[in-house]
């Protein structure tokens, strides 16, 4: 429940994505300005008590596919 999950790169190598486990976000890191992350909640897609985890991702065509367990 602590720690990160995923850490992968967009496909065009200027941003580096990195999932959070213990805030649930997905946090966006430009390369060329680090200074500059963002990060976005992700929901909860359904999991019963609210017990979920973002884990992994893959960024493909200009999307952030995010996996949750």
């Amino acid at each position: 429940k602590m720690g990160l999950g995923d850490i992968d790169m967009s496909e065009d190598e200027s941003t580096l994505y990195v999932t959070n486990l213990n805030d649930r976000r997905l946090y966006s890191v430009p390369v060329a300005n680090p200074g500059a992350m963002t990060s976005v909640a992700i929901p909860n897609p359904g999991c019963v008590g609210g017990n979920y985890r973002p884990w992994g991702l893959k960024p493909y065509q200009g999307k952030v596919y995010v996996g949750v367990v």
